[in-house]
């Protein structure tokens, strides 16, 4: 067990890729902190994976939220060890201005 006694923080951990990598980290012996905003999907996952997994709620747009999410494991588990980023936010927001085009919009496409 390459992770055992280890904690483990995954955002987005409750669907696709981060859910894959909480099976995978629990089964190889860690506690498993699924974070998301999906909270009812998140919940699910960490209570069928058993003693020690938790879930956060968790909106990686809002700082008071990631906060959060360190407080609650550091309280509850002692530290973390581990931090997959598995969330997502829509990429063209990050790297987009809202005014990119002469007149305020994204210029048409170019085929």
């Amino acid at each position: 067990m390459k992770l055992a006694d280890k904690v483990a923080i995954v955002t987005g951990g409750a669907s696709g890729i981060g859910k894959a990598i909480v099976t995978r980290f629990f089964d190889e012996g860690a506690r498993v902190v699924v974070a998301d905003r999906e909270t009812g999907a998140a919940e699910a996952l960490a209570k069928s994976l058993g003693t020690g997994s938790f879930s956060v709620a968790l909106d990686v747009t809002k700082q008071e939220s990631i906060d959060r999410l360190v407080a609650v494991v550091a309280e509850r588990a002692g530290g973390i060890d581990v931090l997959v980023n598995c969330a997502l936010r829509s990429f063209a927001s990050l790297v987009l201005p809202a005014n990119v085009g002469p007149h305020g919009s994204l210029p048409p496409p170019t085929l």
